[in-house]
């Protein structure tokens, strides 16, 4: 029994704008695609529309395959009414109705571009959730590849169609039809663009076993027998379909976690960038509450639900949190694509301060160590010899033992050398922040055993300005610093070039994915509300600096042309230990600064 329907008027010789009536909540829309009538040329295709309801457990076929580029459109007749598709879509209508129906009547199809008005935003954003259902329950989802030949010789080859089967109008279940064994034809249809689609992976990945089929040109054939075809020819190893096909049979095996999704499709494409995380939503095995989807949002703000929903995923450590920032910004069109609403109350530009709730992000890190020394400019370095001279010298009075001293000064000569290509764009990348990110708590565990093996160091001895004898606010830029390295390292860092505004007695944190520390300095504060008499801290986090490799990996990478973003040691390491571990906590937006500058 057919639902409620869209409204139409018959066809004129003035079309009449299709409308769309509103669907009601846990229900969709479902063409009935018509048999073609004798007397009715073969390109055209008849149609009508119904809202059925998942309660009544409709009977139907989803249509999975690629929009195209949307410049050539055909016209339909849905409802009696002329309805543009694009023509790849009104190419795959003509295969199902030779292949498919020929002869058994009406065939109940779903079909995106047609059954979801596509210009009502909040329509599209309840039916978006319900896609991983409609294709689940879906009887068969067919497959469409696309055709080899222009849209008119493809209409001809309907009659052909229909009488491929042992009577003239073949069962579905008949349907096995498929070019001669080729193994390059085989290729050829691989690298077809509809392998490149985001959407496919949730809807053959949703399929139920034996529900799925693949129809190209003139053709049909099952998905086991496809993909059994294709694990016979050594060529085809590693093409898209094996690749799906293996996901769809492991995806309850732990790699369908949204973030698994999020990086092993970084390269899938689809119009709507938002996509590149709606698409997931429906087949990623973690998201048990439900995700906003909301098509009328900024990119920036889709960007922030991602890293706050996976950031509020407890089973996870999350110190990679900043490198899955970069990959959520770059897939959802990069930096010049993510600006945040600067006007809007969660983006203000003035000082924040943030505390260890839902409306921050907490950033796990790897202490390596407090500054010990604050250097000259690495300007005044590379163009005056005597700067160089004070930088050897400030090393010498620093590292009083001959064996760490000798360390350092073969580091720094090493790093120099890989910072040839470090210009003025590069240099951008040390920066500091505009405004204060802060937000305070007891002593975190690293930093307070830090201090009890080395002492606790301040910058008192530091003049009002931040001097250190260099002009360190004079003259903006980055400039070289001596660090201290925890006792536990066995291979430390000591020096790199840190940001404006950068004290001694500052922490240097290192995050995973990104190739530039970030320096916090902690201040005592005292809160009898919070604790009684119990000293608490504030933390700042200043900027981002670039922390130099250690001696034993810069000697083995010498000679090397490094990249500007590869001048330095990058946060590539498993959950830092509990001594090591240092918490940050920060906004949006400047988690969005850190991991896609830096």
């Amino acid at each position: 029994m057919l639902g409620k329907r869209d409204q139409g008027s018959s066809a004129t010789s003035t079309p009449t704008p299709f409308k769309y009536m509103p669907l009601d909540n846990d229900s969709i829309r479902i063409i009935y695609l018509q048999p073609r009538k004798e007397k009715k040329h073969v390109d055209e295709i008849e149609c009508t529309l119904a809202h059925v309801a998942f309660g009544d457990k409709p009977q139907y076929k989803a249509l999975s395959y690629a929009w195209g580029n949307g410049q050539t459109k055909r016209t339909i007749i849905l409802d009696g009414v002329k309805f543009e598709v694009g023509e790849n879509l009104a190419a795959a209508l003509i295969n199902i109705r030779g292949l498919e129906s020929a002869g058994e009547g009406p065939q109940a199809i779903w079909i995106d571009a047609i059954c979801i008005n596509q210009s009502d935003i909040g329509e599209r954003n309840r039916q978006v959730r319900l896609m991983p259902f409609i294709y689940t329950r879906a009887e068969m989802v067919l497959v469409w590849l696309g055709t080899d030949h222009t849209f008119k010789i493809h209409c001809s080859n309907e009659n052909g169609l229909r009488l491929r089967g042992r009577t003239k109008y073949p069962k579905t279940s008949r349907v096995n039809i498929w070019p001669p064994h080729d193994s390059e034809k085989f290729l050829s249809l691989c690298r077809r663009d509809y392998w490149r689609r985001l959407w496919i992976i949730q809807e053959i990945g949703k399929a139920r076993y034996g529900g799925l089929r693949i129809h190209y040109d003139s053709s049909a054939i099952d998905w086991d027998p496809f993909i059994e075809k294709m694990k016979n020819q050594p060529k085809l190893a590693n093409t898209a379909p094996l690749q799906l096909d293996a996901q769809r049979r492991d995806r309850f095996d732990g790699g369908h976690t949204l973030i698994n999704l999020l990086r092993t499709h970084t390269g899938a494409l689809c119009k709507d960038p938002r996509d590149k995380v709606y698409g997931f939503i429906g087949l990623a095995v973690d998201v048990h509450e439900r995700f906003p989807i909301d098509y009328s949002k900024p990119l920036f703000e889709v960007y922030a639900d991602t890293i706050f929903f996976l950031n509020n995923d407890e089973s996870r450590s999350q110190h990679d949190i900043l490198d899955t920032s970069r990959l959520v910004g770059r897939m959802m069109g990069g930096k010049n694509g993510l600006e945040p609403n600067v006007a809007a109350a969660n983006f203000d530009v003035g000082d924040i301060t943030v505390r260890s709730h839902l409306t921050s992000l907490r950033v796990p890190g790897c202490l390596v160590g407090r500054i010990r020394e604050i250097g000259p400019l690495y300007n005044d370095i590379i163009a005056r010899t005597e700067r160089l001279e004070d930088w050897t010298s400030l090393i010498w009075r620093n590292q009083p033992e001959p064996q760490t001293r000798s360390t350092v000064l073969e580091q720094s000569e090493l790093f120099l050398e890989i910072l040839q290509p470090f210009d003025e764009v590069s240099q951008r990348t040390i920066f500091s922040f505009d405004n204060t990110i802060t937000w305070g708590e007891q002593q975190q565990y690293c930093i307070e055993t830090f201090e009890s093996q080395l002492g606790s160091k301040t910058d008192a001895n530091v003049p009002e300005n931040g001097s250190t004898g260099y002009g360190i606010l004079e003259r903006p830029g980055p400039r070289l610093f001596l660090l201290d390295p925890p006792p536990s390292a066995i291979s430390p860092s000591r020096l790199g070039l840190a940001p404006l505004g950068t004290k001694v007695g500052d922490f240097v944190i290192l995050v995973a994915g990104i190739e530039r520390a970030v320096v916090v300095r902690q201040v005592p504060t005292f809160n009898f509300a919070m604790d009684g008499a119990r000293n608490h801290y504030k933390y700042q986090i200043i900027g981002c600096a670039g922390l130099a490799r250690d001696t034993g990996t810069a000697r083995e990478v010498r000679g090397t042309n490094f990249l500007p973003r590869e001048l330095f040691t990058a946060g590539i390491f498993a959950p830092p230990s509990e001594a090591e571990h240092f918490n940050m906590y920060m906004d949006i937006r400047t988690a969005w600064q850190i991991s896609s500058l830096c």
